[in-house]
């Protein structure tokens, strides 16, 4: 009888014991999104609306959409700079192209940032999807913003990358489902591919967004129309496995020239050269001139943690101690750049031979005597003068 009721007690020991860590272990986790709570147009709204945000949140100098320094200091335009070659130093990495790993943040973060941005707008997609035009008055809008921005980012890591897995809104399930898209699709013989998938999903979002959106910062026709052309363009230069152009596609040239044709149609009503080159720049003229199809947002003192979402680079760029600021000196200009200015004695640029020697502080006086150069010019108040 007393092995009994040990034998009773400790099944339902186990029997409780069980219970309670299917009651309390059956969490779901924290800051993981969960697709039961996107049940409500307002849902969906919001996560475009993030998808926007993630473009302009610039926590550091490597985020992908502002970095100067992805194109200049892989192209040898400009130096690095700053405090020293360990400031910033996955930059000075890529400078030199030595101890550079996919682990190094230069190229880890932006890939990172963007596959999040793509996570988002492919939620929006699919949730979007299950609403009718009542529910959601704006769905075609948001559907098309989603896949702007998506194809906006892929754009991005094409050029930073070549080779990236093309994920979209029909991609679901488990982490192993994404891992098993590859980097690069085996059977086909080029990034072709890659660029057909950027270029459909710009036109579709051209087809469902409208000419004019309510809200300023929100992508429109004419944006989506521009970015079409811009990769066709790209696709147009095809090139080989070691990147040389192997073929130039005039059908591709051709079609990219209809876009094109679209936005030139509209020449001195909805887009015109501004009458001022410099207002493009201008604050008074954000989101207001005829040149910008699209500018991206961002905002000063608007109760975030982080002070708004500002362009911290414009900072980092800033000369060291001029004008009232007093930091960091980043993205220098390069001698190669610097020397790109060189014109001959009949003005016209050096093409094979500007690059042939230097500046340096032991022949400054030198150097800059014995060549003519392009104007430099600044502008100030409606005015250019030269320097």
């Amino acid at each position: 009888m007393k092995q009994n009721n040990i034998i009773f007690a400790s099944v339902l020991l186990i029997f409780l014991f069980s219970a309670g860590c299917g009651r309390y272990l059956d969490v779901n986790p924290k800051q993981v999104l969960d697709d039961n709570i996107l049940n409500s147009p307002k849902d969906v709204d919001g996560f475009v609306t993030a998808a926007y945000a993630r473009l302009t949140d610039v926590g550091s100098l490597d985020a992908p959409f502002q970095s100067k320094l992805f194109g200049s200091i892989r192209s040898d335009d400009s130096y690095k700079a700053g405090g020293g070659t360990w400031d910033l130093g996955g930059w000075h990495d890529m400078e030199l192209f030595v101890n550079v790993n996919p682990n190094n943040w230069p190229i880890d973060y932006p890939w990172y940032v963007c596959y999040q941005i793509i996570q988002r707008c492919n939620t929006a997609i699919r949730h979007a999807q299950q609403f009718n035009d009542q529910q959601m008055p704006a769905k075609n809008s948001r559907i098309g913003e989603a896949m702007f921005i998506r194809s906006f980012v892929y754009m991005t890591l094409k050029q930073l990358f070549k080779y990236v897995p093309y994920i979209d809104e029909k991609v679901v399930g488990t982490t192993a489902d994404f891992e098993a898209i590859p980097n690069r699709e085996i059977k086909e013989p080029n990034d072709l591919y890659l660029w057909q998938h950027i270029a459909d999903d710009f036109k579709t979002a051209e087809s469902l967004l409208p000419m004019v959106q309510d809200d300023k910062g929100r992508v429109d026709k004419n944006a989506a129309t521009a970015m079409v052309a811009k990769a066709l363009l790209f696709m147009a230069y095809e090139q080989d496995g070691n990147n040389q152009v192997v073929n130039i596609n005039k059908a591709r040239l051709e079609e990219a020239l209809t876009y094109i044709n679209k936005l030139t149609a509209q020449e001195g009503s909805k887009v015109a050269l501004e009458p001022d080159f410099g207002n493009n720049f201008q604050p008074q003229y954000d989101n207001n001139t005829k040149e910008s199809l699209w500018e991206l947002q961002f905002s000063l003192k608007d109760g975030s943690s982080t002070g708004g979402k500002i362009n911290r680079n414009e900072g980092l760029f800033h000369p060291w101690n001029w004008a009232g600021f007093i930091c960091c000196g980043f993205h220098q200009i390069s001698y190669s750049t610097a020397n790109a200015f060189k014109t001959g004695a009949d003005g016209l640029p050096m093409f094979d031979t500007y690059n042939n020697d230097e500046y340096s502080l032991n022949n400054a006086s030198v150097y800059f005597n014995k060549y003519t150069w392009d104007a430099l010019q600044s502008y100030h108040c409606g005015t250019w003068s030269a320097l």
